[in-house]
């Protein structure tokens, strides 16, 4: 992520837009669960709003497991009244979302070796990720009327992912689709990957 904040710190003046980078979720963090680093961040998002009281909107880009946590993110602020037009509220109107090979469906499709490997090493978000939580986060954040769904409703989404050489996120997860619908974004010339985009306005 960082090589992205620097490109638009390079597109964008300072005064235009503040590029800023989550450094609450690292490390050992990610591995308590989606719902504690989405809370987390949510608490750094309403900081970083307090530090720039002029800001009118905002959009988010998360990379791998830093999708769904911004997606619990988004859900939690959108109950909060967090998103909208009113200036009076310090409301943020949203603008893009952007997943980057998030695993959205979990990663039930890898082999055994790795499913043990998430149950072991991530401990409660790799249940989530697995489905094999008791509260199955990943279905709920997915159902049409959930806070999850309603908060990311309002940006412009995209979500990233590869058709082939990702051993750890299916495309199909990454991008909520199957290849057939996908819209071919970036390849490189030697094959080794393809990178799609499916934009997804009335998700």
């Amino acid at each position: 992520m960082n090589s992205v904040a620097s490109f638009l710190r390079g597109e964008f003046a300072a005064s235009d837009c503040a590029v800023v980078i989550s450094d609450v979720n690292n490390m050992m963090l990610t591995y308590f669960g989606i719902e504690s680093c989405g809370s987390r961040l949510r608490d750094y998002v309403k900081e970083q709003r307090a530090a720039h009281p002029l800001a009118t909107k905002i959009s988010f880009i998360g990379h791998s497991l830093g999708g769904l946590m911004i997606r619990h993110c988004i859900g939690l602020l959108h109950e909060e009244n967090f998103f909208g037009t009113d200036r009076s509220k310090l409301q943020m109107q949203p603008a893009l979302y952007i997943s980057i090979a998030s695993p959205h469906l979990g990663v039930r499709s890898v082999d055994p070796l790795r499913q043990a490997l998430a149950r072991w090493a991530i401990r409660q978000t790799g249940a989530a990720l697995l489905l094999e939580d008791s509260n199955r986060l990943l279905l709920r954040m997915s159902e049409p009327e959930s806070s999850f769904m309603l908060g990311l409703r309002q940006f412009h989404l995209h979500a990233y992912g590869n058709l082939v050489g990702d051993d750890e996120v299916s495309f199909s997860s990454a991008c909520l689709c199957d290849d057939s619908t996908a819209l071919l974004y970036a390849a490189d010339d030697h094959a080794s990957a393809v990178a799609v985009r499916l934009a997804l306005p009335s998700l």
